[in-house]
Parts: C-alpha cells; sequence; structure tokens
C-alpha cells in the first residue's frame, strides 16, 4: 500500500525521492528536478488514479511546462492492490 516505503526499505538509489504518505504529490514534486534535466534524462514519478482529481491543477502545470522530461504514471488503484 504504500510504495515509497517499501523502495525506501529497499534501498533506493540516492538520486531516488521517497516522499512518505505525499498522496498525490508526484507529479509536482517530479517538476522541479525535470526542469533542470536534458531530455534524454527523464524524471518518472508514479501515482494512483485516486490522487489525480484532487490534484488536477499539478496535471495543467505541467502541461504549460512543457516540454520537460517527465513521464507521470498513473496505475488504478487495483493494480497496487489496494481499496476494493
Amino acid at each position: 500500500m504504500y510504495a515509497s516505503r517499501d523502495l525506501f526499505a529497499s534501498g533506493y538509489a540516492e538520486q531516488d525521492c521517497c516522499p512518505h504518505g505525499s498522496m498525490g504529490h508526484a507529479a509536482a514534486l517530479g517538476l522541479g528536478p525535470a526542469s533542470a534535466r536534458k531530455p534524454e534524462d527523464p524524471v518518472v514519478v508514479p501515482g494512483g488514479d485516486g490522487a489525480e482529481l484532487p490534484n488536477l491543477g499539478t496535471l495543467s502545470t505541467l502541461r504549460s511546462a512543457r516540454p520537460v522530461p517527465l513521464v507521470h504514471l498513473v496505475f488504478e488503484a487495483r493494480a497496487l492492490e489496494v481499496g476494493a
């Protein structure tokens, strides 16, 4: 249920960011590092579908900030075995 906590416990790479319990802010957190990167070195941020509705403003910000090398993966909750 807490993918960032599992990643943190597994000994992730130094450049990875694992914000514990900050639901729905992956895209916003990824925008900063993506803005500083070259297009061939994208930032990949995973997120859940339940976080998209309360954070629609972030998606419009990402659209206006284009082009930035950011890949935002959105998973359906059941794909992560979370929820009913």
